[in-house]
């Protein structure tokens, strides 16, 4: 059969068809394809997110917690003055503007 053939016998077929049947098929058609995929395993290599944002908050809280510690620590050494203390945690991003 050529190209042309099969052209013929699928324009033959549709024709034969009630195009309300033709749409509906072709809907449940996509509706299977959408199912497939869902179910088939995504290959993300991004699956191992080390951070969450409530970590991040929990992290920031604990970061002014030590900041602020520290700052109280040192104030109350003799000889100092105003002091301001910036901790950066091991695994977190600094931020200096």
């Amino acid at each position: 059969m050529t190209t042309d053939n099969i052209f013929k016998l699928i324009k033959k077929r549709v024709s034969e068809l009630d195009r309300k049947k033709l749409i509906v098929f072709l809907g449940l058609a996509g509706m299977l394809l959408i199912l497939l995929s869902e179910l088939m395993p995504k290959n993300d290599k991004s699956e191992s997110k080390p951070e969450t944002q409530g970590e991040d908050i929990m992290t920031d809280d604990y970061k002014k917690e030590l900041e602020n510690e520290l700052t109280d620590i040192i104030s109350h050494i003799d000889g100092t003055g105003e002091t301001k203390v910036m901790l950066t945690l091991d695994g977190t991003t600094e931020y200096v503007y």
